[in-house]
């Protein structure tokens, strides 16, 4: 389900400020480490990331296929480690449960929208 135009620019707005003030500030650590620290990846999780296609009902964000890529231009601005974090689950992750009876189904769905990392 699609996001009302002010809520969807409420969670566009905030990620922005997110990836400038959060992310963009970690990737020189980021890249000589090759690793996200568990804080930011904590705060990833918090703000819903992990879970934008999935649907509200299962945990997660509900974001549309539209919505989803504007927030992942907005990820964009920072290096390609972060959105390949949130990518993976989104894409990949989120694609396993299809096949799944529902209650199978609602629990991994849930899950993936709050991975434990």
């Amino acid at each position: 389900m699609a996001l009302d135009k002010d809520t969807l620019s409420q969670f566009l707005d905030a990620l922005d400020r997110f990836v400038k003030e959060r992310l963009i500030p970690y990737e020189d650590r980021v890249a000589d480490e090759d690793v996200i620290p568990p804080m930011l990846v904590d705060e990833i999780r918090m703000m819903g990331l992990f879970g934008m296609s999935i649907p509200e009902d299962f945990g997660g964000l509900g974001l549309s296929m539209i919505e989803e890529v504007q927030a992942a231009f907005v990820l964009g601005q920072a290096s390609p480690a972060f959105r390949s974090l949130v990518g993976t689950n989104n894409g990949i992750g989120s694609q396993e449960s299809s096949s799944m009876e529902p209650t199978s189904r609602r629990r991994s769905i849930y899950q993936l929208s709050r991975p434990e990392i």
